[in-house]
């Protein structure tokens, strides 16, 4: 089956608005160590600061922790609960991302997330998406191209902050 891509849009250095509309913060996580419950916090904001090089680039989001749907309402009422999230004292989660680096054909970003008010270092694996080698990106081109925390995606120029 043949296909036409077009040219990936990149977005350029400066600071950009996550679009919530085209990204998302998914989980998956062990449950008895014997199967694995798939999630997303459906309500998130954050920036990515791209720089040149990226590996000066900045991310910064935070989850609205009230949010978390693993599609069952029980289990997700136990973890919002003071058990878990206790979203009522700690309404939002947050990961600062800084340095990605390359690892491989993927990306590494090392950060800081914090859940109910404790600070713990993370490190996301991250892809370039496969997209721009097929669109024939250049390679900083697609070093550009990277899904943030969970695949979230830094949105277009309807998503740009004003400059000054």
């Amino acid at each position: 089956m043949a296909s036409s891509t077009a040219p990936a849009t990149l977005p350029g250095v400066g600071t950009w608005v996550i679009d919530a509309s085209h990204s998302s913060v998914e989980f998956v996580a062990r449950h008895l160590m014997v199967s694995k419950v798939r999630g997303r916090f459906g309500a998130f904001s954050g920036t990515v600061e791209v720089a040149d090089p990226l590996e000066g680039s900045v991310v910064e989001v935070t989850i609205e922790a009230a949010s978390f749907d693993s599609g069952d309402e029980q289990r997700d009422g136990h973890v919002k609960s003071a058990d878990f999230l206790d979203v009522e004292q700690f309404p939002t989660l947050t990961f600062k991302g800084a340095s990605p680096r390359a690892k491989g054909d993927a990306w590494v970003l090392p950060g800081e997330l914090t859940i109910r008010g404790t600070t713990r270092p993370v490190e996301h694996e991250v892809e370039a998406l496969i997209a721009a080698r097929v669109a024939g990106a250049s390679n900083e081109q697609i070093r550009r191209l990277v899904e943030i925390l969970h695949e979230q995606r830094a949105a277009g120029d309807r998503g740009r902050e004003d400059a000054g």
